[in-house]
């Protein structure tokens, strides 16, 4: 659904971007000129929640960020420190060590925000070249300003050590960036997707049917699919 939104409202786009909650994602789009279309290459972590949202909240709890002030954290300009982007743990374990020697809290947040992003182009890119135009997505990507600026940071300096194509005079903001609505692009695609199915396929039947499910449905079929006790207390059954 993710690729569909992207293919209808941004043809231009060869490179998604999406960090989630506990997830992130890749894809790659090539032409196909067997069909003229494009081909997907999705990747997607599979092991633990390191490089996702996790872990900026679970770090930035640490620090006590007031969410107004992490929205607008920035990367440019901010001194680095070495911080590990393979693991949570491993991240919040070097977070601690600089906070003890009193590292500031923006250089520590700009350094998480470096460390997830070498981590998922090291990664969830499987040995593919991200190509222009990048679309970044999901909440960090859209909310976290240090996060945008990290991706426009490093995938240019890929793209220079790959010898990588980019439109002459474009900037790293115009070839990497966040559309409108980007934590929604799943829910876009749904629709794009429905507009594509037959007449009469999808309709919408209102709420009543699964309103009942909830309240009474389940229920039902719980008491339906369930196997009767080997003993059976009349007591019991009024406790």
């Amino acid at each position: 659904m993710l690729s569909l939104a992207v293919e209808k409202l941004h043809p231009e786009v060869y490179s998604v971007i999406e960090l989630g909650g506990q997830d992130a994602k890749i894809i790659v789009f090539k032409d196909d000129e067997e069909t003229g279309r494009k081909k997907k290459i999705p990747s997607m972590n599979d092991k633990c929640a390191g490089g996702t949202e996790a872990v900026i909240d679970k770090i930035n709890a640490k620090l006590k960020i007031p969410a107004a002030e992490l929205a607008i954290q920035g990367y440019h300009g901010i001194k680095l420190h070495k911080v590990a982007g393979k693991c949570g743990v491993f991240a919040e374990t070097d977070i601690n060590g600089l906070q003890k020697t009193g590292t500031p809290s923006d250089e520590l947040m700009a350094s998480l925000f470096e460390a997830i992003v070498l981590q998922n182009l090291s990664v969830l890119t499987r040995g593919h070249t991200l190509r222009p135009h990048v679309l970044l997505l999901g909440g960090p990507n859209g909310f976290i300003r240090g996060m945008r600026e990290a991706w426009q940071a490093n995938i240019p300096r890929m793209w220079k050590e790959r010898k990588v194509e980019i439109p002459e005079g474009a900037t790293p903001e115009e070839l990497i960036k966040v559309p409108d609505n980007a934590q929604y692009f799943a829910a876009l695609g749904s629709v794009e997707f429905e507009k594509e199915e037959e007449l009469g396929v999808g309709n919408y039947l209102g709420t009543e049917k699964l309103l009942y499910y909830i309240d009474y449905g389940r229920a039902e079929e719980k008491a339906t699919a369930g196997g009767k006790g080997l003993v059976d207390y009349p007591s019991a059954r009024h406790q």
